[in-house]
């Protein structure tokens, strides 16, 4: 009796089952997948990693955020910003290593460094140090070289502003105005939420430091109005990748195009760009692209708290009305008569009302204002009605003012992703 296997749909023989052309498809098939570019045919590949999701404009800077996001770190300590250069990958070099390279050039011993956290930043291939003394803030912040293994590095490092206090910067301020003059002309009642100003070595950008998580449209600076510069996501053009800034590439010599993606293009290379912020035919976070500007922190907060709330809360309906089902109109066009869909109506919309008003408080939970004290305030363990003293700086500014290295924001908002 001859044997037969069974294959869902159709019997078949095992001469069928045993044909070649089973084999022979499969074999063609591979080797499809396997055989090498031909000669001159450039090598396409995801731009800005393998995952094909990561390339879809609507992902592209969600991962950016996601990945650049670091533990939560104690609020009350200091932070210290290290930007490594000439080719340090953080990514591809031990944490312990990095951590021991940079406690030895800033001359702290282990019993020093107890409290002190670091933590690499993968995506941005910087370094972010937490630390609660002010003197190991200071050691961190004027640090210009490290050594790692046997390779010397060149670093730039400075102190991020405090907790609770956020950063923008204006252009083309006259370098004709030293730093006394620009505080005099910033720091005034009609800007009530600045704290201090600093200029960017010797360029017209100047820094202004924030009270709170808010950043202004625009200051006074004197009589003038200002605008402020809306920060960007940032775009490497040295390899052409975003997340991180060409003065930290980790690897300048591998670049891709900033249009089709391709890895290593030659001079003569030409191609169909298309955004990875936006998808338009332009390169990636070119000048035109309204995709280009980085979403704000406290945006990106106050979103995740609206999705955490809804999900934790959703909106309360009756046993048989569907989640998503709409509210309005929908239980009436059954019933006869006007005055039923207008009543109907009417019920849905003070509902709705109701709901809205309901919901409002239960995201933005603000304190009363008899109880409320400033990060400053918090900072010197007393409160401005207790001392009346509105001149005394505090010590994480004072920290913040003293940093003898000062380099542009890290982010729009400059404490880092936590």
């Amino acid at each position: 009796m001859a044997m037969q296997v069974t294959v869902q749909g159709e019997d078949i023989s095992p001469e069928e089952f045993q044909c070649a052309g089973w084999t022979t498809a499969l074999s063609k098939r591979k080797s499809t997948k396997e055989s090498p570019p031909a000669a001159g045919v450039p090598v396409t590949g995801p731009p800005y990693g393998k995952n094909v999701g990561f390339q879809s404009p609507a992902n592209v800077k969600k991962r950016l955020a996601d990945t650049s996001r670091l533990p939560r770190l104690p609020r009350e300590h200091f932070r210290v910003i290290v930007r490594p250069r000439g080719g340090l990958n953080v990514k591809n070099t031990s944490n312990l290593r990095i951590a021991q390279a940079l406690t030895t050039a800033a001359g702290l011993s282990a019993a020093d460094t107890t409290e002190d956290i670091i933590c690499p930043n993968a995506m941005q291939n910087i370094v972010v140090i937490s630390t609660p003394s002010p003197a190991n803030a200071r050691a961190y912040a004027s640090l210009e070289a490290i050594t790692v293994g046997q390779t010397g590095y060149d670093v730039s490092s400075y102190i991020a502003a405090p907790d609770n206090t956020c950063k923008g910067i204006i252009r083309n301020i006259d370098m004709e105005f030293d730093h006394e003059e620009l505080r005099r002309l910033i720091i005034q009642p009609r800007n009530p939420n600045v704290l201090e100003v600093r200029r960017i070595k010797n360029s017209t950008t100047v820094v202004i430091l924030f009270e709170g998580l808010k950043v202004p449209n625009y200051i006074m600076c004197g009589p003038s109005m200002i605008t402020l510069y809306r920060r960007q996501t940032d775009v490497c053009y040295a390899c052409d990748r975003p997340g991180h800034r060409a003065d930290v590439c980790p690897t300048p010599e591998n670049a891709i195009c900033r249009g089709c993606g391709i890895s290593s293009p030659g001079d003569q290379h030409v191609c169909s760009p298309k955004c990875a912020f936006c998808g338009g035919p332009h390169p990636t976070a070119d000048r035109s692209c309204r995709q280009r500007f980085e979403v704000p922190y406290i945006v990106r907060q106050r979103r995740r708290e609206r999705r955490d709330f809804e999900k934790n809360f959703p909106p309360k309906g009756g046993p048989s009305e569907p989640a998503d089902k709409p509210r309005s109109r929908s239980t009436s066009r059954g019933t006869n008569g006007g005055a039923a869909r207008g009543c109907s109506r009417s019920k849905s919309r003070s509902r709705s009302r109701s709901r809205s008003r309901s919901r409002g408080p239960a995201v933005r939970i603000q304190k009363p204002a008899a109880t409320e004290t400033e990060w400053a305030d918090r900072v010197k363990g007393s409160s401005k009605k207790e001392t009346g003293d509105t001149t005394q700086i505090p010590i994480h500014v004072q920290v913040y003012n003293q940093a003898t290295h000062f380099s542009r924001p890290e982010t729009y908002f400059s404490r880092p992703e936590i």
